[in-house]
């Protein structure tokens, strides 16, 4: 092998082992053809043809390219039979002889999977000392590295697929909760007028737990909503010490429950901010509550605001067990939770983190 053709080969193998880094996050058709236009540039083809069932119950994926360019609708009409009849070929390096359009081509037909349920590849050109043992390596290995893009492709598909299934779930679960909570939360509210606004024994214990499941519903609602982009933000000027203030009052009746000492610390100067003072109580809120929650009975919980030029910051703090340092990366999830102990089976559902920061 002279000198230029050995600079060649080592090109054209580094450019085709760098294919994978352009996997991630590509979908199966550009997959494929990325795939097809590394070869074409290093082998001479007249005749590239793909045929892939990609996902279940989905039309296959299919590619056909004709002297290097992509065939048009009536060319791909017009091979059809033809390409049919490739399906016959066997897998393997071996050119196989066949009339075509193009007139006769040696085909070289590979599978993109473990076995030709997978989906092939058929590669084909005119010229007799096509398939040679250089071509033949080199179209196995690019036959390879599309397959595991296409398992990769295929792999984020389903999990896309997953979690779109999830979401939907997750909103249809909110809804159906809301159904029978509403004639409950609305026969406590009347029970509650009647006794003059005091409730005890098990009345208060139900009263209280239909609070707690009310917002839970709330929340998987939240994360349906935000998971489809769903929420839209009624943005406006407003006074966040008057919402750290509301957000206050909302967790009121958990500190008082659990014996809390809280400390509120905000500047002279109000900080106006243009934001949805809905969305930020909640935000609030739910910072709060963990606090609250996760504090043994009697703890002291402090808020802080300050004032830093055009940014205003907002500190909640607790003297309560903290995060586990493990936890730490994760508490943003949705649904990640930190070990169940009998404490924390009174908690949520592990959203109301993700909440605050998708919201923020």
């Amino acid at each position: 092998m002279d000198e230029p053709t050995a600079e060649r080969s080592l090109r054209d193998l580094i450019g085709l082992l760098a294919l994978p880094a352009l996997w991630v996050g590509r979908d199966g058709a550009t997959v494929l053809r990325l795939m097809s236009e590394a070869v074409e540039r290093v082998v001479r083809l007249d005749v590239l043809f793909i045929d892939v069932p990609f996902v279940p119950h989905q039309p296959r994926l299919t590619v056909l390219r004709l002297g290097g360019a992509p065939a048009s609708p009536a060319q791909a009409d017009a091979w059809k039979p033809g390409l049919e009849s490739w399906g016959d070929l066997p897998i393997g390096r071996v050119a196989t002889l066949c009339e075509t359009l193009s007139g006769p081509l040696q085909v070289v037909r590979l599978s993109l999977g473990y076995s030709a349920r997978d989906g092939s590849v058929w590669f084909a050109a005119a010229d007799t000392d096509f398939s040679n043992q250089a071509d033949a390596a080199f179209l196995r290995a690019a036959a390879t590295l599309a397959a595991t893009g296409l398992r990769a492709a295929r792999i984020a598909y389903e999990r896309e697929e997953a979690s779109r299934a999830k979401d939907q779930f997750l909103a249809m679960l909110g809804h159906e909760l809301r159904n029978p909570l509403a004639p409950i939360v609305t026969s406590m509210a009347s029970i509650k007028r009647r006794e003059g606004g005091e409730l005890s024994g098990h009345l208060a214990i139900i009263d209280r737990q239909v609070k707690h499941l009310s917002r839970l519903v709330d929340d998987l609602l939240d994360v349906a909503r935000i998971t489809r982009g769903k929420v839209e933000l009624q943005r406006e000027p407003l006074s966040l010490r008057t919402t750290l203030a509301r957000a206050v009052e909302s967790v009121a009746p958990l500190l008082e429950e659990r014996h809390h000492m809280l400390e509120v610390v905000v500047p002279d100067d109000d900080a106006r901010v243009l934001g949805d003072a809905t969305r930020l109580v909640q935000v609030f809120s739910n910072l709060l509550t963990n606090a609250a929650r996760y504090t043994d009975p009697g703890g002291a919980i402090r808020v802080t605001m300050r004032l830093e030029s055009s940014f205003v910051d907002v500190c909640v703090e607790d003297n309560g067990r903290g995060i586990e340092a493990k936890l730490l990366p994760r508490i943003f999830t949705i649904f990640e939770q930190g070990e169940a102990t009998p404490e924390r089976a009174a908690g949520g559902l592990g959203i109301g983190l993700a909440l605050v920061k998708n919201l923020v």
